[in-house]
């Protein structure tokens, strides 16, 4: 799941991000980590609680590059031993148990959002 959307002014905020160097990496990935927050709430909130592990195990990671640019995931931590691995069978369902989706719906609600909250975030450090 990935969003691109076109926000006045945000290629020139970008291009000052640039400029910084070092500081405008760490003030970039910040702003992703923020606005990945209303995701991660909203997906705790709709996970289905048996343990609480799963809902206890979801997590934002810390940005990452791509080709594309750069990113954070909201999910499940491969490197947290109690984190559940069954959440994607959760999420897309099995062949004998149907899907309980809960960050694609935490997704697809807060995407706009996240790109604002991004703008807003990188703005107030910026200018």
């Amino acid at each position: 799941m990935s969003a691109s959307f076109d926000v006045d002014g945000f290629e020139s905020l970008m291009s000052k991000l640039q400029s910084m160097g070092k500081e405008g990496t760490k003030i970039e990935d910040e702003a992703l980590q923020k606005a990945a927050e209303p995701i991660l709430v909203d997906a705790k909130n709709s996970a289905p609680v048996r343990t609480g592990k799963l809902r206890d195990g979801l997590k934002i990671s810390k940005a990452k590059k791509s080709k594309d640019g750069k990113y954070v995931l909201v999910g499940t931590d491969k490197k947290d031993k109690d984190a559940p691995f069954w959440a994607t069978f959760i999420e897309f369902g099995t062949s004998k148990m149907p899907a309980q989706p809960f960050l694609r719906p935490a997704f697809e609600k807060n995407k706009k959002q996240v790109f604002e909250i991004i703008k807003e975030e990188i703005a107030k450090k910026v200018e």
